[in-house]
């Protein structure tokens, strides 16, 4: 069923950020990520820093949590972004159209993003774009 398909892949995604050093926190909507980054940017000088993230989203999703990040960021992007903007695209027309919408941002934002921004479809290749943008010098 879907919701044990959802479950094995949330469990797939809770052992990768385990394995990477990590941890998952999980929102379903745009507008919980945008309530969660703005209490992370509240309170980082409290807590001396934030602690590197990784976003991992889907297609749908994507785009609303660009824009939140660059609002945030008033897009000024050495600001407090993500190592890494992973986006799950269900299927190869749905990774079609991530790349399209990639292509259609602003030169410089679009060659700013290209370090840190990947569109996959297979659940199982997580654990290796979290070891590439982990990597030293990666992401």
């Amino acid at each position: 069923s879907f919701k044990q398909e959802s479950e094995r892949f949330r469990a797939q995604l809770a052992a990768a950020a385990s394995a990477a050093g990590g941890s998952l926190f999980c929102v379903k909507k745009a507008k919980r990520f945008a309530a969660w980054l703005a209490a992370r940017r509240a309170s980082a000088p409290a807590t001396g820093g934030a602690v590197p993230y990784v976003l991992l989203t889907d297609w749908r999703e994507a785009k609303p949590c660009m824009y939140t990040m660059l609002e945030e960021d008033g897009h000024d992007l050495g600001g407090d972004l993500p190592l890494g903007f992973l986006v799950f695209a269900d299927g190869y027309r749905v990774s079609r159209r991530a790349g399209q919408w990639l292509a259609t941002l602003p030169p410089d934002l679009a060659g700013t993003l290209g370090g840190f921004v990947s569109v996959f479809e297979d659940p199982n290749a997580l654990p290796s774009h979290l070891a590439e943008i982990l990597a030293p010098g990666g992401g």
